[in-house]
């Protein structure tokens, strides 16, 4: 019963039985046909199943009137209403031949649209949902125009009566379910939960119904007694939705509140991000502070000085006066003062240490033209400090553990899963600018001898020796890498074959030139065999260029050692 009531609510929301609404296409479908199969049978019932006779004019006018103004009493109830129109649908049934009542209620749920059509506030389609309403009276009415078609109040017995509601219950129960199937989507076993308890109330008020009926068995017009109970329904229907009005407000509200943490969540993330890059999350500090405190500029500045890579607008618009007031207060908070005012001229300024993890003094100043600071002002400075020393210190932790990822601890080179991303990354970038590219690959010649000889602590310094000569001979736009073992490679963008060539010439002849200390005295000397291969046609892609500097290293190799060689280019002389 839980989760049937939790899903109730949950179609409630969505459906929002408070707003007239515009029908969806499929939904017009739907109701159309219901609506003119109602009407179908109403009057093939009204034609095939009517006595000879007339209607009791004016009777027969209250009943649709009191019908129509019940109509218009509307419980929320699941994506739909319940309406207490058993107090008229019962004596229509059992007062007058049972064979119009399909046809007197569908003219009665009709007038209750009535005010909402002509003051525009409904669309017509509507009309189409009042009528299709109506297919809950036809079975009863069939049943009792069968066994007395002239009236069900006299000749019949309390059995006919329950069939007829039972008839009447289940009627609608169909009726409804496939509409909304059909219709919305709404799955069956929600919407029998919903009949459920719309037929609950059809039986209680269709108990008062029957005495209405009974009553004006003498009294033609004993039925209108109920409307000062339909007075009393329609005050409780009104409370009700307004609660559920309320309730959906306060819905509408939570959802704005889940937008704005939603907001407020995706600002943490970029400041997470920020964290990861030191000039972002500078720009971040500097802003909060200068925003929160509607300072007129503010700095976040190292020993050395104001640091370049500050937010601009921190930065805009510092004055004489304010950047002077600023520097007094860098100049005494570097001193050891701690949370210090300073002013010159018209400009306040005040600043604190920002401590880091990788010791580098840093002061937060921020300043403003013809008022001071207060207290609540310096507090928030002070805990936006904490918290920019957290994330500074955090931005330092993960920019070791990111040079740890990427760096060979041995030489100090890129290892060899950095180097396929560099590698990858260039690539994309040569094919979407065609650009140039190329990629060394370099291996020391009869290494294996240099540890089996000297040992592998030896081998490590060789290593090492040789890792600085690549580092001093390439450019800043380069990555030199650990390949693996004993072989490194260098990924050079934006430069032909030519250049590639003549700066693995450097790299192979600076090589050969070092001596590596020995332990035991004298030096120790290592040459390379290199090969090189460009970027194109013939290495379209990262496995291709690698296997083509790979094929001319090993031709290096073959030829001899202590030499380059180009990737699909005879050996040089």
């Amino acid at each position: 019963m839980g989760t049937l009531s939790a899903a109730v609510d949950l179609l409630l929301e969505d459906r929002r039985p408070d707003a007239v609404r515009v029908l969806a296409a499929r939904e017009r479908r739907v109701e159309a046909v219901a609506a003119a199969s109602f009407v179908l049978a109403a009057v093939g019932l009204a034609v095939a199943l009517a006595p000879d006779g007339s209607l009791p004019e004016l009777q027969t006018a209250a009943l649709v009137a009191t019908y129509a103004v019940l109509a218009r009493v509307r419980f929320a109830l699941g994506s739909g209403f319940t309406l207490p129109t058993q107090l008229a649908v019962v004596p229509i049934l059992l007062l007058l031949p049972p064979a119009f009542a399909p046809a007197l209620v569908g003219l009665g749920l009709v007038l209750s649209r009535l005010p909402e059509l002509v003051t525009g506030k409904a669309p017509a389609e509507r009309l189409l949902t009042s009528l299709a309403d109506g297919w809950y009276v036809v079975v009863p009415a069939a049943l009792l125009a069968l066994v007395a078609p002239g009236g069900a109040l006299e000749g019949t017995t309390w059995p006919l009566w329950v069939a007829a509601l039972g008839l009447q219950i289940a009627g609608d129960l169909v009726a409804s379910t496939l509409r909304e199937c059909l219709g919305s989507g709404v799955a069956p076993s929600l919407q029998v939960g919903v009949i459920g308890q719309i037929a609950i109330v059809d039986v209680l008020l269709s108990c008062v119904g029957l005495l209405a009926a009974f009553g004006s068995e003498t009294r033609p017009y004993a039925f209108l007694l109920t409307l000062p109970l339909v007075a009393g329904l329609e005050v409780f229907a009104r409370d009700r939705a307004a609660r559920i009005a309320r309730a959906l407000a306060l819905v509408d509200d939570l959802a704005r509140e889940r937008e704005r943490a939603l907001a407020a969540q995706r600002r943490i993330g970029e400041t997470a991000a920020a964290n990861l890059d030191r000039p972002a999350l500078e720009q971040i500090i500097v802003a909060t502070a200068v925003e929160f405190v509607q300072a007129d500029g503010g700095r976040l500045s190292v020993s050395e000085g104001p640091d370049e890579s500050l937010a601009p607008r921190a930065l805009a618009g510092i004055q004489d006066d304010l950047d002077g007031a600023l520097t007094a207060v860098e100049a005494a908070v570097t001193q050891g003062s701690g949370l210090t005012e300073a002013s010159l001229g018209g400009a306040t300024a005040i600043g604190l240490p920002v401590e880091s993890a990788d010791r580098s003094p840093r002061v937060l100043a921020v300043a403003r033209q013809g008022r001071g600071f207060s207290v609540s002002e310096c507090e928030f400075l002070g805990t936006l400090a904490e918290q920019a020393a957290v994330c500074l210190q955090n931005l330092v932790l993960h920019e070791r553990v990111e040079r740890l990822a990427a760096i060979d601890e041995l030489t100090g080179l890129l290892n060899h899963r950095r180097l396929q991303e560099v590698l990858a990354r260039e690539v994309r970038r040569a094919e979407r600018y065609a650009g140039s590219l190329a990629l060394v690959m370099l291996d020391l010649d009869d290494f294996k001898q240099v540890n089996d000889r000297f040992g592998h602590q030896q081998g490590d310094a060789v290593l090492r020796a040789v890792a600085e000569v690549v580092l001093a001979s390439v450019r800043k736009i380069d990555s030199a890498a650990r390949y693996g073992g004993e072989e490194l490679a260098i990924v050079l963008p934006e430069i032909d074959i030519d250049g590639a060539v003549r700066l693995a010439e450097r790299i192979r002849g600076a090589i050969a030139d070092v001596d590596v200390p020995i332990p035991d005295g004298g030096t120790l000397s290592v040459t390379a065999s290199i090969g090189v291969a460009a970027f194109g046609p013939t290495a379209p892609g990262r496995q291709e260029l690698v296997a083509a500097a790979d094929a001319a290293l090993y031709r290096s190799k073959r030829g001899g050692k202590n030499r380059v060689e180009v990737a699909g280019a005879a050996a040089p002389a």
